[in-house]
């Protein structure tokens, strides 16, 4: 299916892991269906156990290099950094650990880039909160689409999920060292997904949008739904590994749909901290701010979220506690005061 010569530039895949190696090899197995040429695989643990570079090892896949931070991060700013670092590539492109490409998403990603003159690609995904075990199998139940209508303008002031997936994006190497990179959970309340797509669009304008689903983005909540622990056996993750390994080419067709309304995603960015009684801004004021934000980087809603008294880094500090029940020492003290740490 691949062509030899990458005639769209090479494409260099960052992956950052921890401790799921069964998602992270059915992740890959995505990878190796791509009908574009992949440079290199450069996986990066966020401190990993033996078992990731043991289950890397065993591909033997001469593409991928794997690289264990010695400090844990605790999200995936800190992988995708080091990771960005690492790639030779012209174009990166970046895939959760637990996040499925559809076989034409680097060919189509590139292609629209080409098409549009642009630096930065942001696809459309397919979210799976749900499972079906019809049977005797496991297969991801589509409960909500990606919008395939999105702007930058919306982004500025929108929920935290408006630019997810990283998995759908493909970005120019020397835009993202030129945007500095990916930011740190601490430099902001947003996440450091879109607080980097904020930057990006600060430095060099809007991506070009995809306007068909080419990632499926399973939350790693199915794992607790499923009975089992972060760092659990994937038994979903092997169920569309094999799918994938029989049919590459359409293993995502015909997915059951459950779907919800996904006016989340455009809803206000003080919708995350509801706790704290922020109302969201009248419409010229957000315009304002995020023209402010575009040509001085001041960051209105950072700011004025900070005044409620919610500190930059806190959300993914939430996050992290949640999904593997670590807390950060950023955010001991603050949860101490929630009850939520002792």
């Amino acid at each position: 299916m691949n062509s030899t010569q990458p005639e769209l530039g090479t494409v260099s895949v960052v992956v950052s892991t921890f401790n799921r190696p069964d998602a992270l090899l059915a992740a890959l197995s995505s990878v190796s269906t791509q009908s574009y040429p992949i440079h290199e695989i450069i996986v990066v643990g966020d401190c990993c156990d033996e078992a990731t570079g043991i289950a890397l090892a065993e591909l033997a896949d001469p593409r991928i290099r794997y690289i264990n931070l010695e400090k844990r991060h605790g999200d995936q700013s800190g992988p995708n950094y080091r990771g960005v670092l690492e790639s030779t590539g012209e174009w990166v492109a970046f895939l959760n650990h637990d996040d499925f490409w559809f076989p034409d998403h680097v060919r189509n990603a590139l292609t629209e880039l080409s098409c549009a003159h642009k630096k930065w690609f942001c696809g459309v995904a397919r979210f799976s909160f749900e499972v079906s075990t019809n049977s005797g199998r496991l297969t991801p139940i589509v409960t909500e689409n990606g919008l395939t209508n999105r702007r930058m303008m919306t982004a500025y002031s929108s929920t935290l999920r408006y630019m997810e997936p990283a998995s759908a994006w493909v970005v120019s190497r020397k835009a993202l060292c030129d945007a500095g990179n990916w930011p740190s959970a601490a430099m902001s309340v947003r996440t450091p997904v879109s607080f980097l797509a904020l930057t990006l669009w600060r430095k060099i304008g809007s991506p070009a949008w995809g306007v068909t689903h080419s990632v499926l983005k399973v939350q790693g909540s199915l794992q607790q739904k499923l009975g089992g622990e972060y760092n659990s056996p994937s038994p979903l993750h092997r169920e569309l590994q094999a799918a994938i390994e029989s049919r590459p080419r359409d293993w995502f067709v015909g997915l059951a749909e459950n779907l919800s309304e996904s006016g989340s995603f455009e809803a206000a960015l003080e919708s995350n901290y509801g706790n704290v009684g922020l109302k969201p801004l009248p419409r010229w004021a957000i315009v304002l701010a995020a023209r402010v934000f575009r040509g001085t980087g001041f960051d209105f809603l950072d700011f004025r979220i900070r005044r409620a008294g919610i500190s930059r880094g806190q959300l993914m500090d939430q996050i992290l506690q949640g999904r593997t029940g670590e807390v950060r020492d950023s955010a001991r003290t603050w949860l101490e005061n929630q009850g939520g740490a002792k």
